[in-house]
């Protein structure tokens, strides 16, 4: 293939591509096949929290349109410990790892909370949410796979996202430090 080809992609591939993410995703909405692909790759303490009778397949998608091409996404909820709870699984179709996937799941993640809290206006709490890549890119996977690794100073940002957010509560403040 010529380098214009390869600029311009390959619409075979991508038609190949999307035929396996179709089969792929029904093949999930078995919930027998849902269930023995999260057995055989959850790792052991997130197994043992799920309820596995409660997985089911949810008619969603976060991914923006832009990057349908590459990538899919399939939105189970479940039961973690008795508590409401998501497994979302990301199917990458790149031949290349995203450099900013960790981040981008974050936001998925985010988007999700913000659904389940739409779809539940008196929630107290937020689901859990565990995110699982589906990679099929032919290069090893070598991009960061947690957020904290995408910052310059990784403990900072760690100790900034995950710490109580400051609160300045002027009620607190005594009036003498107004003058």
């Amino acid at each position: 293939m010529s380098e214009q080809g390869n600029l311009l992609g390959d619409p075979d591939k991508d038609k190949k591509k999307a035929k396996h993410d179709k089969i792929f995703r029904k093949a999930l909405e078995n919930p027998l096949v849902a269930h023995e692909f999260f057995n055989a790759h959850l790792p052991p303490n997130i197994k043992s929290l799920i309820d596995f009778p409660s997985l089911a397949m949810e008619n969603t998608t976060f991914v923006e349109s832009s990057l349908k091409d590459s990538i899919s996404d399939v939105l189970f909820s479940c039961k973690f410990d008795k508590q409401d709870g998501y497994l979302f699984l990301l199917v990458e179709h790149q031949s290349k790892a995203d450099h900013f996937m960790a981040f981008r799941l974050f936001k998925y993640m985010i988007n999700i909370c913000e659904r389940y809290l739409i779809q539940n206006p008196k929630a107290k709490t937020l689901p859990l949410v565990y995110p699982m890549i589906f990679f099929n890119g032919q290069e090893k996977y070598n991009v960061a796979r947690n957020l904290w690794d995408l910052f310059a100073n990784n403990k900072l940002a760690r100790e900034l996202w995950i710490n109580d957010y400051q609160l300045v509560n002027v009620h607190e403040i005594p009036d003498e430090e107004f003058k």
